[in-house]
């Protein structure tokens, strides 16, 4: 049994995050208050995890589109379409959830500036 991997687990869940939301300003806050202080290392390595995820979906979002192309019948092309939609939605929900992920780097950012201004 494969150990889960706990970076993709809190993805997931600050995908979902994201799909609840509806302004993009509310949907950053939020992730990034689900998400709170990260260590470097523990940042980078959900940065990370998001880019592979992020990038396996734009792969089979191409994939989709040339098997909708080429499909012989309107069925399969309907089918690949709507595949195509679904990874879509799913690849705007990563984006807003990246932003989240950004908030918390952006927190970070200011509260060490005023951290080294007040010393």
């Amino acid at each position: 049994m494969e150990p889960k991997n706990l970076n993709t687990e809190s993805l997931n869940k600050f995908v979902s995050l994201a799909r609840t939301q509806k302004s993009g300003e509310d949907i950053a806050d939020t992730i990034a208050d689900a998400i709170g202080t990260l260590e470097r290392d523990a940042y980078l390595a959900l940065v990370a995890e998001w880019k592979q995820t992020f990038k396996a979906i734009a792969h089979e979002i191409r994939e989709a589109k040339v098997m909708r192309k080429t499909a012989d019948t309107e069925t399969e092309r309907n089918q690949w379409n709507y595949t195509r939609w679904q990874l879509r939605s799913k690849a705007n929900a990563l984006m807003a959830a990246r932003k989240g992920i950004k908030q918390v780097a952006r927190r970070h950012w200011v509260a060490k500036q005023k951290s080294e201004f007040a010393a």
